[in-house]
């Protein structure tokens, strides 16, 4: 080191330690003088120092959403537990209710937040970005943080609030976006419907007698200042009875199909709107409200008397896009799902002998096209609902392996408004894993959408995210006797990992990106950067072992944990990625069998990953990602008994929160329909019948067929089959037909690229074997698992096998 540089170091470190005692300085002067006690101070510094998080780290760009789950927490404890006699969300009555294995207490904590059931189903189309959610009673809220639109009955004697039943039955209508949640009450049925075409949201309430003669009902369709987190502000509603439609916050209305015989509305100070029924109240009128407090409700009432049997049917209208247009022109929820079968029609196509999983498969698919919001995709309708390169990464793959690369494009374009002058590609600040997802994630795109035009265009940037990689690992003389090494700074990176730390997870995307951007080179000929980024690839490879041969060595394991610098824990989660999906490892690694082991004997819980950072909940996606590690190295029954765990886990209307609350069954963090693990799901069903896989070591590149499919669909004697699959040569599709004379697999291929797979296998039961017949098998061997497997000659190929069921057993 020269005297100049030692000089500038010397000086940056000056001063930063004249920073860090000024704002100490600062901290204490503050803390003395609205008297927080110096104990309070200190342990203050020491969370802050213990997490990592600094300035560099900080994800700035999370502030606004932490930002509003905080100030609603503040709100809702301030306000719910006071107003106890509320109409209250479903999931603040359960967990407000000291009865009910939901309950939370809320002590000192100053905050109460929804973290027993975070479950909901967003609706929508791909022709509008907002994407309303419907909760498990059928509250509808139609925009991000907004209020909700509730619907209750009224009979002579009584009065039901959905909220408050636990007799609810509710799914998705053929396993699309339109949600039907139906309660079966003594007098009557209550069925309500929503679902929206283009930016119209639509909510059907329909109540159908259910006694043995006429009787009175009234449908009332009210306003709350609530949704699934909690208090949402309504300052301002106005009816205008001319256009039958509440004005809410003078920006956005609701429409109705018929004009109410009473309006009420009320502010917090005159208390629930829900009072005009059980109170002296009752016949009170008022047509608009303003409420300083931000609790303003209101209701609209429709009557009519029905014979025993008969229904009646009230309807509303929001407008998604614009602020005042909202005339109602009626929408069936037929065209509708006639919209979504023509838009999965053109995409990869999923029969099992589940229905189940056949209508997971579905929902999955609805779910990431729904979260496209035209340049952009985001891993939530509500509380994710803006965009993460982390997320994106897995729900653009699954979309472009499933037939969708027409509307991932967008996506891809829109990716170098992230890039700064550096060379980071920065979706969230201090998040290292970005420009590995970014570099993969294109040249993935470019792999299923068969084409090199999106590659030439951002050739440029993609080359300089590689060298930001590479600028920015740790690799000055001040780090050589470091454990990290080589590797990126510490960051927060995935933020289930824990602390911020130099995760392995930042650094196995990072090395997959650059060995993307090889085969970007390859694909267009550019030597000389791809001399650069191999040279590059090498070191990186060298240090990243090193680290992980280092830690396994420090802690007696053979596992390989979040970081060089810890041992065991759930954060290693983030590791199994050098296998899953980024193949940088040797499927024979011993360090990958080790880490699957210890995840799964150490942090699973009722059949699915636990993570406890955080999340603190069963996650569907990390344990999803376990099970494709498993199917990866070639373990498909195992992979497969952790997909059927996990799907035991779905919501009734087939999707997952983002984690778990193992008590309740609820959600208890993140959005309660999440799109990352729908990204999941699709990837891990698609899988099951065909993948691709990499051999590091021997450069060698497979197709792999049928390896997660389980024994028990081939005794089924249903068929199953995958049709429009794609992988990186071309289009294939595959039929299995059992019958009790045999299996007939029938294969179909349309070639892409004159690029092929080095080799073909498919797996199958050890009691299935050919018939000698096939020109197409090259070799049959057997393994451990009692399965056999056959090297087939790539390309359309039906083959007649035998089966002896008994040998199954």
């Amino acid at each position: 080191m020269d005297i100049n540089t030692f000089l500038k170091i010397f000086t940056r470190l000056k001063h930063q330690q004249i920073l860090v005692k000024l704002s100490q300085y600062l901290i204490n002067w503050i803390a003395r003088k609205i008297k927080v006690p110096p104990a309070a101070v200190q342990m203050f510094k020491s969370a802050n120092e213990i997490s990592g998080v600094d300035k560099d780290t900080l994800p700035t760009e999370l502030i606004p959403l932490n930002a509003i789950q905080l100030s609603r927490g503040l709100l809702n404890f301030t306000v719910m537990q006071s107003r106890l006699n509320w109409i209250l969300p479903f999931w603040a009555r359960k967990q407000y209710d000291p009865s009910s294995t939901s309950f939370v207490p809320r002590s000192h904590m100053g905050l109460s937040m929804n973290i027993t059931h975070r479950n909901w189903t967003a609706v929508g189309s791909m022709e509008c970005s907002t994407e309303p959610i419907v909760d498990p009673r059928g509250l509808v809220t139609p925009f991000k943080d907004g209020w909700s639109i509730d619907v209750w009955v009224i009979t002579d004697d009584d009065i039901f609030f959905p909220s408050y039943s636990d007799e609810v039955t509710q799914e998705l209508i053929e396993s699309l976006p339109v949600v039907r949640t139906q309660f079966n009450c003594k007098d009557f049925i209550l069925t309500l419907k929503t679902f929206a075409q283009g930016s119209k949201l639509i909510h059907k309430a329909a109540v159908e007698n259910n006694t043995a003669g006429a009787k009175k009902f009234r449908i009332v369709f009210a306003v709350r200042p609530f949704n699934p987190e909690g208090i949402s502000l309504i300052n301002f509603i106005d009816y205008l009875p001319g256009e039958r439609v509440f004005l809410i916050n003078k920006k956005s209305k609701i429409a109705f199909n018929a004009a109410p015989s009473l309006v009420y509305c009320s502010s917090f100070k005159d208390g629930d709107s829900a009072e005009i029924f059980t109170s002296r109240r009752n016949g009170r009128t008022g047509t608009s409200v303003n409420c300083k407090d931000g609790m303003a409700s209101s209701v609209a009432v429709f009557d009519n008397e029905l014979k025993a049997g008969e229904s009646f049917t009230v309807e509303c209208m929001c407008n998604l896009s614009g602020y005042y247009s909202a005339q109602l022109n009626t929408v069936n929820e037929d065209e509708v799902i006639r919209y979504w079968e023509n838009l999965l029609s053109k995409g990869t196509a999923i029969s099992t002998p589940d229905d189940k999983i056949n209508s997971a498969v579905k929902s999955a698919l609805t779910t990431l096209l729904l979260l496209v919001d035209e340049n952009e995709i985001t891993p939530g309708p509500f509380t994710y609902h803006q965009f993460w390169f982390r997320d994106a990464s897995f729900m653009i793959w699954a979309l472009d392996r499933f037939g969708y690369t027409e509307f991932t494009q967008n996506i891809i374009n829109s990716f170098e408004h992230y890039l700064s002058n550096s060379g980071y590609f920065r979706s969230q600040k201090g998040e290292w894993d970005s420009n590995g997802q970014v570099l993969w994630t294109v040249f993935q795109h470019s792999k299923y959408s068969y084409s090199r035009h999106s590659l030439e265009s951002i050739f440029d940037l993609l080359f300089k995210a590689v060298k930001w990689i590479d600028a920015t690992r740790l690799k000055s003389p001040e780090f050589k006797d470091t454990e990290f090494y080589g590797l990126l700074p510490a960051g927060m990176s995935a933020e289930h990992l824990g602390l911020a730390d130099y995760y392995f997870w930042d650094n196995a995307w990072s090395i997959a990106g650059i060995q993307a951007f090889i085969e970007i080179c390859n694909l267009l000929s550019q030597k000389e950067e791809k001399e650069f980024a191999e040279k590059l690839l090498g070191d990186y490879m060298n240090d990243f072992q090193s680290a992980v041969n280092n830690v396994q060595a420090k802690f007696g394991i053979r596992s390989i944990p979040a970081s060089p610098a810890r041992g065991i824990d759930c954060g290693m989660i983030g590791s199994i990625s050098v296998c899953y999906p980024l193949q940088i490892f040797n499927f024979d690694e011993p360090g990958i069998a080790a880490t699957l082991k210890t995840i799964e004997e150490k942090y699973f819980y009722d059949g699915m990953f636990f993570q406890h950072y955080i999340h603190s909940g069963m996650n569907a996606y990390l344990t999803l990602q376990t099970a494709h590690a498993f199917l990866y190295t070639g373990d498909g029954r195992k992979f497969f008994e952790i997909l059927s765990g996990t799907l035991s886990h779905l919501s009734p209307t087939l999707n997952f929160p983002e984690a778990i609350n193992p008590l309740t069954g609820g959600g208890c963090m993140g959005d309660g329909h999440h799109g990352w693990a729908a990204a999941e799901l699709l990837l891990a069903l698609n899988d099951a019948f065909a993948f691709e896989r990499r051999e590091p070591a021997a450069g060698i590149n497979s197709v792999l067929l049928l390896y997660g499919i389980p024994d028990s669909w081939f005794m089924s004697g249903k068929n199953f089959s995958i049709e429009k699959a794609k992988i990186s040569s071309g289009v294939i599709g595959i039929s299995v037909k059992p019958s009790q004379e045999g299996i007939l697999i029938s294969i179909k291929y349309e070639a892409k690229t004159k690029d092929s797979a080095d080799k073909w296998y498919i797996k199958l039961p050890g009691w299935i074997k050919p018939d000698g017949r096939s020109e197409a098998i090259i070799s049959v061997t057997g393994n451990n698992r009692n399965e056999n497997v056959l090297e087939l000659k790539p390309g359309t190929i039906e083959l007649n096998l035998l089966q002896n069921v008994t040998q199954a057993y």
